[in-house]
């Protein structure tokens, strides 16, 4: 479970900065007060206001006003607040999904790759080992359980070379 949290409290990376900023500035080029708080805050520049509604949107999302303080963690969930701006609600939904369940369906990718690592048949051979040890299918297997499985997958058997 360390390298999950690990790799959820990661920094964005440019890319995703870059990514985030292009949303934004399309998200407030359609604001519908764009142009009142433009006019409301006419001792700023443009550009700085638009850093200012930037921030406070990002606080929406996540909770964090800079984007060197997000995480991984934040990075959907602020592309889906600023694809709700955008009107672009299947888009947003899907993408909230995504951020909801991320830990989830990362476990079971780590889960199937291990298996293919290794030879082993997957979802049968893992699936098995699901009922027996927690005595659900794996498809409703909880994060925590995919990630008991992980392990013992990788501990019955080495990688194949």
């Amino acid at each position: 479970m360390r390298n999950q949290s690990a790799r959820s409290s990661a920094p964005l990376s440019r890319q995703q900065k870059g990514d985030i900023c292009r949303l934004a500035h399309n998200a407030w080029q359609h604001y519908p007060d764009h142009q009142i708080i433009l006019d409301k805050n006419r001792h700023h520049s443009p550009s700085e206001v638009f850093r200012l509604w930037r921030h406070d949107q990002q606080r929406i999302a996540c909770g964090c006003d800079s984007l060197t303080v997000a995480t991984q963690e934040h990075y959907l969930q602020i592309i889906a607040h600023f694809r709700r701006l955008l009107k672009q609600y299947q888009s947003a939904a899907t993408t909230q999904v995504r951020a909801d369940t991320d830990s989830h369906r990362r476990a079971y990718w780590l889960l199937r790759k291990a298996c293919a690592e290794r030879g082993l048949d997957f979802p049968e051979y893992p699936g098995a080992i699901c009922i027996k040890q927690c005595k659900v299918p794996l498809s409703q297997a909880s994060e925590k359980q995919l990630m008991r499985l992980l392990y013992t997958v990788r501990n019955r058997r080495k990688p194949q070379k």
